[in-house]
């Protein structure tokens, strides 16, 4: 678990990415809620926000936390305490606790607007499987179909390195599942990492593995 979580503004052609004033927090804040995150910025107007929202799923570093949501409009997102919490059921909305989007404990996650819907991807722990949900907004995800990218495998191949056949979607110790730039509905690219850290002496193979789903029609991978 990090000591410190913090925004930074990214800049790819360069190293030491700067951290963002006033953004830096301890793990322990939001009850150490938001020391994983992933976001995307929709600018479409809304009667309360003219400039949009930027919508951040979060949850634990440490895979035992389930996701909630947040929003922000993009002049208030390097504020974190101006994130405005998303509560689900009765009573719920916009500006409350946030609650969990759906019981699952998660890892990873990657989320994308994608053809105008929200697109998630992520490591659900308490299955070990990587898995795509797609909603018509990030409010609905947590009532979202389900699709299994990759079902994790509980052997390792031999040799460890090996790969299925492309109609066969099982992998040991899959973690991350990234969803590619240039992803459409119709084929959501996936970026799964595999680590065979279970012999010290092997770690081996450490590798990403890309994953072509159809969401729709989940018989599609491959």
């Amino acid at each position: 678990m990090p000591q410190t979580t913090r925004l930074v503004k990214a800049e790819p052609a360069r190293g030491g990415w700067q951290t963002v004033p006033g953004s830096r927090r301890d793990a322990s804040y939001q009850r150490w809620g938001q020391t994983q995150i992933s976001g995307y910025y929709d600018p479409v107007p809304t009667p309360d926000s003219p400039t949009g929202w930027v919508y951040i799923v979060a949850n634990s570093f440490t895979r035992w936390l389930p996701v909630v949501l947040y929003r922000a409009t993009p002049e208030a997102f390097t504020d974190r305490s101006r994130w405005q919490g998303w509560a689900v059921g009765p009573g719920g909305g916009w500006n409350k606790p946030p609650t969990p989007l759906w019981p699952d404990q998660v890892g990873e996650m990657s989320i994308r607007q994608i053809e105008g819907k929200t697109v998630l991807s992520y490591f659900n722990a308490s299955n070990g499987d990587m898995e795509v949900r797609v909603a018509d907004d990030p409010t609905s995800l947590g009532t979202a179909p389900v699709t299994t990218v990759v079902q994790h495998e509980e052997e390792w191949p031999e040799p460890a390195d090996s790969l299925p056949p492309p109609y066969d979607n099982r992998l040991a110790q899959p973690y991350g599942g990234y969803i590619s730039p240039g992803s459409t509905l119709d084929e959501l690219r996936i970026f799964v990492s595999q680590w065979n850290n279970a012999d010290p002496r092997a770690g081996a193979p450490y590798r990403v593995i890309q994953f072509a789903v159809n969401p729709f029609k989940p018989g599609s991978e491959s």
